[in-house]
């Protein structure tokens, strides 16, 4: 690798020979099409200091690459070596420049540019500007379209005419090729005319085209050849008057039965290509097409359905075939009457099944001129599956009115012994019948009692768990003062909070109304929180419980700590039945992770939500959102309570 010093002087020494040249010479650098270097004659050729194209984009100067291609041009640089081509340079607006390109690869001190050579195959000069500028002044103000095209088929002015029915500006146009405004489409149809108008005719045509801002639109138009003074034909003048509104009316008057004859032919192919059965029924009840699945779904009365048959006789000739109602009259005057009962008065679906074991759908639908529709569709495997789902949701159901027997069971039979255990343990912890020589013993038997109390909060949350899984629970809804149960949960859970040397604090909203619910949920679900909010935050933080009313009128619950918080990734997981957010065996903190998950339930038991924001390591806060509907006015309540007396 070339050091930095030879590295630019090699540089230096390569510019000053670029700028003894009198060819337009720019460096650009691949990655990004940025202009590093322009020589004087470059400067020259677009009318500007080398100070205000060093930076600027090459891409922006060059019309090839306004809508894009850059990276595209560069992989085929890489390829071939070397690019020769010609294009449209747009140093200003309003102006342009013809040029040659030819562009190479060169590594200069070690960086690769792209060396472009540009030299001028038109006349930019400022004569031609100041004969645009007086052109653009008198054409803008004329109703017509007017544009010069050079040989390339490139824009190279448009009058206001012109901007306004394609939708694009002046800068817009300018340097695209007509492919790039007009379309493949729109460009194809008027080739003929523009190979005349190059062989030097002048030519007249009346021309739709499709790709304008203002949809399709009829051109009376005039292509006249425009000449160099050496008697070349250097491009083309395009005049054009927009007849629209005029040529509309007689093109649909020519196009309306070849566009019926169209949508007919496409309507009969889309009929025709249906999975199901399809008929459609004039308002005299003759069918007047139907496809042939329609007909091979009957094909004992195929024959007969054919068009103008009548509804009623088709129906009477399946009647006269199914197995069941062959020798009983009535029965079949019966079915015929229902069908065309339903028929007649009724948009919906008719589900039945066939001797075969095939399951169909008849859905009528009825027209806006009286007639009406059929479609015929098989749903035997849809049916198959609705009854197998059907299978798996019964026996889904059974084990779960088994899971909830054998949970409230065996809660029945843990919650004896364990009372016992409980009980025990604290008449002996209190040594009501006598003192206990051995301290180690009373040690032990308050491990055995705090164990028991453990376990059986464990089963009553299981418990409670399955219980609003099946749908038994029912609440008993009251109003519920907020500030009243967060004082009695503060008092429970103060032991606790002192030993760890907590900070416990409440923040409740002015104004915070009174909610109907269930007192005990609530309480249940405000000690959840907080027993979380104690077990993760370390000795000396803070907890806060809060009340507030939410924007819809909706009243929030929340309980905010200083504890560990939880990662990101466990946020979605944390009220999931028995999730841990450490799964470890050897996890510092005990509990079953229940809490979270019976916090969740009992909010949407009161039509409500569970949120959890957290940061890891700087705490989490807890809010349970009450919706509006259960919020009590303090006002209403007041006056209810004296009229009632």
């Amino acid at each position: 690798m070339p050091s930095d010093l030879t590295a630019e002087s090699e540089f230096s020494s390569v510019r000053r020979s670029m700028e003894m040249l009198g060819l337009a010479i720019f460096w650009v650098k691949p990655d990004d099409g940025q202009v590093v270097f322009a020589n004087r004659a470059a400067q020259k050729l677009l009318d500007c200091s080398e100070q205000a194209l060093l930076g600027e984009s090459f891409c922006a100067i060059d019309a090839a690459f306004e809508t894009g291609g850059w990276s595209e041009f560069v992989a085929k640089l890489r390829q071939a070596g070397a690019v020769e081509r010609e294009t449209v340079l747009l140093p200003e607006p309003k102006r342009y420049l013809s040029v040659a390109i030819n562009a190479s690869l060169i590594d200069v001190g070690g960086e690769e540019v792209i060396i472009y050579f540009a030299r001028q195959i038109g006349d930019g000069s400022a004569a031609e500007r100041a004969v645009n500028a007086q052109l653009e002044l008198i054409t803008d103000s004329l109703p017509i379209l007017i544009a010069r095209v050079d040989r390339n088929l490139r824009y190279t002015f448009v009058n206001k005419g012109y901007e306004r029915v394609f939708g694009r500006g002046g800068l817009e146009l300018v340097g695209r090729t007509m492919r790039e405004v007009l379309g493949e489409s729109d460009l194809k149809g008027s080739e003929r005319y523009i190979k005349r108008v190059l062989l030097g005719e002048t030519v007249t045509f009346e021309h739709a085209f499709y790709r304008t801002a203002l949809g399709k639109r009829v051109i009376r138009g005039t292509f006249s050849p425009d000449t160099s003074e050496d008697g070349q034909i250097v491009g083309y003048f395009a005049l054009g008057q927009d007849i629209t509104s005029e040529a509309g009316i007689r093109e649909e008057h020519e196009l309306s039965e070849a566009r019926a004859e169209s949508a007919k032919s496409q309507l009969l192919g889309a009929i025709e290509s249906l999975s199901a059965g399809f008929a459609l029924f004039d308002p005299d009840e003759r069918l007047v097409i139907c496809n042939t699945r329609l007909r091979a779904a009957f094909p004992l009365i195929e024959s007969h359905i054919k068009r103008g048959a009548k509804f009623e006789d088709m129906v009477r000739r399946y009647a006269e075939t199914v197995e069941s109602l062959l020798n009983d009259t009535a029965a079949r005057d019966s079915f015929v009457a229902k069908r065309l009962k339903f028929y007649r008065n009724s948009t919906g679906n008719l589900v039945y099944s066939a001797p075969d074991g095939m399951w169909y759908r008849m859905t009528d639908h009825r027209t806006p001129d009286g007639g009406g529709v059929i479609i015929h569709t098989d749903i035997t495997e849809s049916k198959i599956r609705e009854m197998q789902l059907l299978e798996a949701k019964n026996q889904a159901d059974s084990v779960n009115r088994i899971k909830t027997e054998f949970l409230a069971n065996m809660s029945h039979e843990l919650r004896t012994p364990l009372n016992a255990i409980i009980g025990f343990s604290e008449i002996i912890e209190h040594e009501m019948f006598g003192p206990i020589s051995e301290p180690k013993y009373v040690e032990y038997i308050s491990d055995i009692k705090r164990s028991g109390v453990h376990l059986l909060d464990v089963i009553n949350d299981i418990l409670d768990i399955s219980k609003v899984e099946s749908g038994t629970v029912v609440l008993d809804q009251d109003l519920v003062e907020l500030g009243e149960i967060i004082k009695t949960c503060h008092r429970l859970v103060t032991p606790r909070v002192q030993d760890k040397n907590l900070l416990l604090a409440t923040e409740i909203a002015e104004g915070v109304p009174i909610i109907l619910g269930d007192r005990r949920r609530i309480t249940q679900l405000l000690l959840n929180l907080l027993s979380n909010a104690i077990k993760f935050t370390a000795d000396g933080g803070h907890i806060v419980t809060c009340v507030t009313c939410g924007d819809a009128g909706e009243v929030e619950l929340s309980v905010r700590d200083s504890g560990i918080g939880i990662r990101a990734e466990n946020l979605a997981r944390a009220v999931e039945p028995f999730f841990q957010v450490d799964g470890t065996l050897a996890r510092p903190h005990e509990g079953t992770g229940l809490g979270l998950t019976l916090c969740k339930m009992f909010a949407e038991l009161h039509g409500g939500s569970l949120e959890i924001a957290s940061e890891f390591g700087a705490g989490t806060t807890v809010t349970a959102r009450f919706p509006a509907n259960i919020v009590q006015d303090v006002k209403t309540i007041a006056e209810r309570q004296v009229a009632e007396g």
